[in-house]
Formats: structure tokens, sequence, C-alpha cells
């Protein structure tokens, strides 16, 4: 689980538990999207702390409409992490 480094300032509300919470463990996105080994950029699921997590994740997420985020087309184009379908996010 990542490190809550920040989340409790107030910023961040929410990206712990639901986005960076569902995305930084090994079988999804953290698996290479991480801080350490293969470190594949955007690394925006690295769990080691969560305001370098923020930032990488703002390079590929549209908070205006989510639905045109670069990380929500490339899932739903078919970069599904390991997993059989799109990821709950690419669906709604």
């Amino acid at each position: 689980m990542p490190t809550r480094t920040g989340a409790g300032d107030g910023r961040r509300p929410g990206l712990c538990g639901q986005f960076l919470g569902q995305c930084a463990v090994q079988n999804r996105c953290g698996q290479c999207h991480n801080a350490t080994s293969p470190a594949q950029m955007p690394n925006f699921a690295r769990s080691d702390d969560v305001n370098l997590a923020y930032a990488q994740a703002n390079t590929v997420v549209n908070l205006q409409q989510p639905s045109t985020s670069l990380i929500v087309t490339k899932v739903s184009g078919g970069h599904n992490a390991g997993l059989p379908t799109p990821m709950p996010a690419a669906r709604s």
C-alpha cells in the first residue's frame, strides 16, 4: 500500500483510496508504472511518495473531461495491465 506522505494535507482527497490504491498494486499499473523497476514513465503508480505519484498522475488525467484522459483512453484501447477486461475507470 502507498505511503501516505502528504495525504492528510487536504490537497489530494481520494487519491490514495481511489486512484492510487487501485493502481499501485503489482497486478495492475504498479507492475510497470512504479518508482523502482522498470519505472516506466509516467510512474503514477509509485508507492513511495503520494505527492510524486500525484504529480505524475496529473500528466495523464484530464479532470475537466475524465473520459478524454490519456489514462482512460489507453486502458479503453486495450492496455489493461494484465487484466482480461478494461479496468472500471475506462468503462465509466
